[in-house]
């Protein structure tokens, strides 16, 4: 339905408003779908369609990176220092674990 309305926008040379509306819902939709309605979106339109759905993804994957990142930054106790080997009397020592560094 989301392609027949930009269809319908493109066809009837709606304002430049509707169109911007209509992409966002027709970004969503899987590329399986958008090959199959290929003809009636033009080349400019399916372009900016692709773009959305890179841009999308760029930045869902990024979400994903940033969070396993701060996962991987912990404090955690340990006998010894596994740099320095220094080990405390009483209890543990306690390191902070940073694979960036």
């Amino acid at each position: 339905m989301a392609v027949c309305w930009l269809n319908w926008t493109l066809k009837h040379r709606f304002d430049k408003r509707c169109l911007q509306a209509c992409l966002p819902v027709v970004a969503r939709l899987s590329l399986l779908e958008l090959e199959a309605h290929r003809k009636m979106i033009t080349e400019k339109i399916m372009a900016d369609l692709l773009a959305m759905k890179l841009r999308a993804t760029y930045l869902q994957a990024g979400t994903v990176f940033q969070t396993i990142h701060n996962m991987d930054h912990f404090q955690i106790n340990v006998e010894k220092c596994p740099r320095c080997n220094r080990q405390k009397e009483q209890g543990r020592v306690r390191v902070y674990a940073n694979p960036c560094q």
